[in-house]
């Protein structure tokens, strides 16, 4: 790949055609260091200093605080916001979700997700070529969710539709948007996700039914509990995060291991082995390119000064092979330890989902290695999803030999 000026990089990185493989990219960003592009966002490869920015009290996750931004019509969700106000509904959210309170609840999913991964893969049993995202990627989360704040697997596709139209970050759909059609679709499915949050929050209010997450939030009693729109802007968040990112790390892991069968047979080997492989997929793939953040004050990052108001993007692609915290991180190796992989973020806004994402990826990954026989890509040439901020594959056809039981 040529070269290309440091300024102009997260131009070229919106390009539809650097979407399958964007690491040259992001590779001659980390040799530079920080780098402001011509839309003013500054972009920031190393590791240590994305670490150093999530954990800075002086970075801001709240673009209200430095800029004006479109109101959505539901409160903003709690990874948009900073401590305290932040640290409450985030805790308020864990209370039903995972420790202290509950423990073990994630856990207590497992067989449910097994139940699922094994029924979609019984499902394409006598097939000898099919497309994996749509029949399998797709379909996981929906039916985890579903069962995790019981909205039906009807609803739950609806709302996959929307969502899919509202994840462009602003300055990625600046570049894409030459007809504005994104930014007109993306409207319409704001609107309408508000309004179904809306709906289903009223309904369950009126008719509680069960003890899923969304009905322990609302009958949540405590002093400083929810409001119906903080529970609308968490329901948001556990309905985006584990839809888009689930899909597509299940999609980057399959198009690893169809590329390095070798490793698909040590997994297969050793089962033990599913684990340090979602680590690597994540670190080496990750279904997240890039953070946003913001500069409170006037700051510096290695050595470049940063004035207060800036739009900063961690790039956690670049992050997460950086040579200086990493060996050969360009190669995508299931028993490097340790992982600090930045794929789940970290300090305060470290991804809360983590423990639920990392179990479905391994319950999906184990399966499909232990029962696909001889699965082998049928496309050289993959069809990426539009988003350079969340990255994978549109369609993934696979050809296998049959199945085991």
């Amino acid at each position: 790949m040529t070269d290309i000026a440091p300024n102009q990089i997260f131009s070229e990185l919106a390009k539809p055609e650097t979407r399958p493989n964007p690491y040259p990219l992001w590779r001659q960003l980390a040799d530079h260091g920080p780098a402001f592009q011509d839309n003013g966002v500054c972009l920031v490869p190393g590791h240590a200093d994305c670490v150093a920015l999530f954990q800075d009290p002086r970075v801001s996750s709240d673009a209200s605080k430095v800029r004006d931004e479109p109101q959505a019509p539901f409160a903003p969700p709690f990874f948009l916001m900073d401590p305290p106000d932040h640290d409450r509904l985030r805790r308020l959210t864990m209370k039903h979700f995972g420790p202290p309170d509950r423990g073990d609840y994630v856990d207590s999913l497992t067989g449910d997700i097994r139940g699922f991964v094994q029924r979609f893969i019984d499902e394409l049993k006598g097939e000898t070529r099919f497309e994996l995202i749509s029949t399998f990627a797709n379909r996981l989360p929906v039916e985890v969710i579903a069962k995790i704040t019981g909205i039906s697997i009807e609803e739950q596709n609806q709302i996959g539709r929307w969502l899919a139209s509202i994840i462009f970050e602003p300055e990625a759909m600046k570049l894409l948007d030459t007809d504005g059609s994104i930014q007109r679709e993306q409207a319409k499915g704001v609107e309408a996700l508000g309004g179904f949050l809306m709906k289903t929050v009223a309904d369950r209010k009126q008719n509680p039914r069960g003890g899923d997450i969304l009905n322990r939030l609302l009958a949540d009693d405590a002093p400083d509990a929810m409001s119906d729109e903080e529970v609308m802007s968490t329901m948001l968040i556990l309905l985006a995060g584990g839809h888009e990112t689930t899909i597509t790390l299940i999609g980057n892991a399959m198009v690893q291991l169809l590329r390095h069968p070798d490793t698909m047979a040590d997994v297969r080997a050793d089962p033990r082995l599913v684990a340090p492989l979602v680590e690597e997929v994540l670190r080496f793939e990750p279904p997240i390119q890039y953070r946003v953040r913001y500069a409170l004050d006037d700051m510096e990052i290695a050595g470049l000064p940063i004035p207060a108001g800036t739009k900063l993007m961690p790039a956690i692609a670049a992050a997460n092979r950086d040579a200086a915290r990493f060996d050969n991180p360009d190669v995508f190796d299931i028993h490097r330890a340790p992982h600090p992989h930045l794929s789940f973020a970290s300090g305060a806004h470290f991804c809360f989902g983590a423990p639920l994402a990392r179990l479905e990826g391994q319950i999906a990954l184990g399966e499909l290695i232990r029962r696909l026989r001889n699965p082998r890509l049928v496309e050289r040439e993959l069809e990426y999803k539009p988003s350079p901020e969340t990255r994978g594959p549109k369609r993934l056809v696979i050809e296998v030999d049959g199945f085991d039981d």
